[in-house]
C-alpha cells in the first residue's frame, strides 16, 4: 500500500510538471505559425498565449488536486508538519526580503513595472498565468516532498520538492529559453521554494502567494 501510495505521488507530481511542459508544446506551435521566436511576439500574440494556456494550466491544477485527495487522501492545502514559530517567521520573512531585494534590483516589483506600463487585460492575464505556474510548481514540490517522507518515513526539512522542481523547471526554462544561466537561476529559486514549503508547516495555502510574490516581483 505504501509503494502504491508513493507512486501516486510521484504520478501526481509528473502530472503537474506535464501541465507545464504543456506550455512548451504551445510555444513550439505558436512560433511555427507566427514565424517568430515568443521574444518577438506582440502583445496581443502574448495575450492570446495566454488564453489558451491559462485553462489548460487550472485544468490540470484542479485534477491534480482532486486525484491527490481521491487516490492518496492528500490536500495540499492543509499543513503537513508543525513549524516552529521562528520557522514560520522565516518563512515569511526570507521570500519579502528576496521580493523586495530583486524589486530594488529590477527598478521596482515587476507587477508593479508593468501595471503602469501595459493595459489592464495584459496585467491581469499576465498574474494569472504568474499565480497558475507557481500553483503547479507548488504542486510539485508538495507531492515530491510527501513522496519522499513517505518513502522514508520521517519528515525533515531538506527541500527534496524543491529540487524536483529544480530538475524539472529547470530542465523546462532551458528548453523554452535555450539560456543555461536562466536555467540556474530557475533551479536556484525552486530549492528556495522547496525551503519556504517545508518552513511554512508543507502548507501550500501559505507558501503558494509567497512563491507567487517572488515570482511576480521579477516581472
Amino acid at each position: 500500500m505504501l509503494f502504491k501510495k508513493n507512486v501516486g505521488f510521484i504520478l501526481l507530481a509528473l502530472l503537474a510538471f506535464l501541465g507545464l511542459c504543456a506550455e512548451f508544446v504551445l510555444m513550439l506551435i505558436e512560433q511555427h505559425v507566427n514565424g517568430m521566436d515568443i521574444a518577438q511576439w506582440s502583445v496581443s500574440q502574448l495575450i492570446q498565449h495566454w488564453q489558451i494556456i491559462i485553462p489548460v494550466w487550472l485544468i490540470v491544477s484542479v485534477v491534480v488536486i482532486l486525484l491527490s485527495k481521491i487516490l492518496c487522501s492528500f490536500n495540499v492545502f492543509e499543513p503537513h508538519s508543525t513549524p516552529s514559530g521562528w520557522q514560520l517567521i522565516l518563512g515569511i520573512v526570507l521570500p519579502v526580503i528576496f521580493a523586495v531585494v530583486v524589486s530594488i534590483i529590477g527598478g521596482g516589483p515587476g507587477f508593479v513595472r508593468t501595471f503602469k506600463a501595459a493595459s489592464l487585460t495584459f496585467f491581469t492575464l499576465q498574474n494569472i498565468y504568474y499565480l497558475l505556474e507557481m500553483l503547479l510548481s507548488g504542486l510539485i514540490i508538495s507531492l515530491s516532498q510527501q513522496a519522499i517522507t513517505d518513502s522514508s518515513g520521517k519528515r525533515n526539512m531538506f527541500p527534496w520538492g524543491g529540487l524536483v522542481l529544480g530538475l524539472t523547471w529547470g530542465l523546462g526554462h532551458y528548453i523554452t529559453k535555450g539560456d543555461v544561466s536562466i536555467a540556474l537561476i530557475a533551479f536556484v529559486i525552486a530549492i528556495f521554494f522547496g525551503l519556504i514549503f517545508n518552513l511554512t508547516g508543507m502548507d501550500l495555502k501559505k507558501a503558494w502567494p509567497l512563491m507567487y510574490l517572488v515570482f511576480a516581483c521579477f516581472g
